[in-house]
């Protein structure tokens, strides 16, 4: 594959086993192009308004023996892997979710599509054997064009039928089944696939479903029976464009696959590894409460990891802590700066700063923009009489919610970027920790030390954001109490 792109979400020994096949030119595919990796990007991390499974395919030919995907065709990606037989594209596309049966503004499902391809070239092929001039090779043309395509294309339509495409699908317009194309290509491997999965007159059976990440094992032997990991080598789907192996893993975030029963496809789950580090001041107590809190909401969503909460979970929790802070916002008020309220009440974002790899996406980026665009519309108001670099100093944060404007970290330093010097320099490690030079950083390395290499440093907090933990706690352990316990108290 070329070195300028991401690795295809296809496992490597299902890739050397296709290239075993030199007919299917697995390596020339649209996936691999360098323009594919954003789309790629976008796919995995599936954000609204980004390109999907189900996205139109708008290209143009790309030879004179290729036909254009326009808009009005209403052609989805596993479409353009049917017609064009591309066998890693419908890997990809099925491994994503893609839906099997979608059908195109004439009504046709990719299998049905790929199946007509495949007749109408294995015509050709029967008719240049029979020695048919009108139908022998153009003198632009691949003598073997005809043959690869064929195969291609016949091989896409297996793997459609392995993963239940509706093998009986019928269009008005076209009066010959998928069986009768395979019966008319004389292709008897294909006869016997589709019988097997419900061609008329058998009916289909869930248990031979092939998954296994499309790797030949069936449904009961893979995703069905129990949840399979997220191989480290494909994109990980926080968007930062590494791999999950260089990217979330790191950091105790656990991305499972399983079966889901309702979509009929696979899903995913996200867990986290909670890593308690404690300087000996945290009271013994309140740590076995902790772990005591972790334990309940990981046994209440079937977490089979002591320690790991739920995604899902804690979002639930997350939303009724916002929910409590509002009702302390008078609180609040008077503990928090100014500016910091005044963003912190126009917006349901509270920034609290998370790890650099956690944050650095596109969603993050706009949500910093956003914040700081509220600190921008407050200094316009010209109510508080500080100067605006001041007022940006106690409230601007940056892509990962920490401080915009950070002090060195350096022991009774603490110089003011943009006030005694242009730009603090990071940590080389953990990219995180700034200083003023050598002499400062050296003087913190006893206290930083432990977090650097534990990958555990977290992004410099504004006073205002400090304020804010405090009142965080009290409030974060009454919705969990109430979550869990399914418990109200008095706020």
């Amino acid at each position: 594959m070329p070195s300028n792109t991401s690795k295809p979400l296809i496992p490597a020994e299902v890739l050397r086993k296709l290239r075993t096949d030199p007919l299917l030119d697995v390596d020339n595919t649209v996936i691999t192009s360098a323009e594919w990796h954003a789309v790629r990007l976008a796919l995995v991390a599936n954000k609204p308004g980004d390109m999907s499974t189900e996205t139109i395919v708008v290209l143009q030919g790309t030879s004179p023996f290729q036909t254009p995907f326009r808009a009005e065709d209403g052609k989805k990606w596993l479409h353009y892997a049917a017609e064009r037989g591309d066998p890693c594209c419908a890997l990809e596309f099925i491994h994503l979710g893609a839906t099997i049966d979608a059908k195109d503004s004439r009504g046709y499902t990719p299998l049905r599509l790929g199946m007509n391809i495949m007749l109408a070239g294995s015509e050709v092929l029967e008719g240049r054997r029979c020695g048919v001039q009108w139908l022998a090779p153009t003198p632009d043309e691949d003598p073997r064009y005809a043959e690869t395509m064929v195969h291609r294309v016949k091989w896409v339509c297996r793997l459609l039928i392995e993963q239940h495409a509706d093998v009986n699908h019928t269009l008005a317009s076209d009066t010959r089944s998928i069986l009768d194309c395979a019966c008319i290509a004389r292709d008897w491997e294909l006869i016997e696939l589709l019988l097997r999965h419900g061609a008329e007159p058998w009916k289909q059976t869930a248990d031979g479903r092939r998954i296994g990440r499309l790797g030949g094992k069936t449904l009961v032997e893979c995703h069905a029976a129990g949840s399979k990991p997220y191989p480290p080598e494909y994109l990980c789907r926080c968007g930062t464009g590494k791999t999950y192996g260089k990217c979330c893993s790191k950091r105790g975030v656990v991305f499972d696959e399983y079966w889901d029963e309702k979509s009929q496809w696979i899903g995913g789950s996200e867990t986290r590894k909670i890593f308690l580090h404690t300087d000996g001041s945290m009271d013994l107590d309140d740590i076995a409460l902790l772990q005591e809190n972790l334990r309940l909401i990981s046994t209440r969503e079937n977490s089979v990891d002591l320690g790991i909460v739920n995604a899902q979970d804690t979002r639930c929790v997350i939303r009724r802590y916002l929910e409590i802070m509002r009702k302390h916002l008078r609180e609040i008020e008077a503990v928090v700066d100014p500016t910091f309220y005044y963003a912190m009440t126009n917006t349901d974002f509270i920034p609290i700063p998370q790890g650099r790899s956690a944050s650095n996406t596109q969603q993050a980026t706009e949500k910093a923009k956003d914040w700081n665009g509220l600190i921008d519309r407050y200094i316009e108001l010209g109510t508080d009489p500080r100067p605006s670099l001041e007022i940006e100093q106690a409230a601007k944060i940056n892509n990962y919610c920490g401080a915009l404007h950070r002090k060195c970290e350096g022991v009774a330093c603490g110089k003011l970027e943009r006030r005694d010097l242009e730009k603090l320099n990071l940590c080389s490690k953990c990219k995180t920790a700034v200083y003023c030079g050598r002499e400062c950083q050296a003087s913190a390395w006893k206290r930083h030390k432990y977090a650097c290499q534990a990958g555990a440093s977290v992004q410099q907090m504004l006073a205002s954001q400090v304020a804010v933990q405090k009142y965080m706690i009290p409030a974060m352990q009454q919705a969990a109490q109430e979550h869990v316990y399914g418990e109200t108290t008095s706020t």
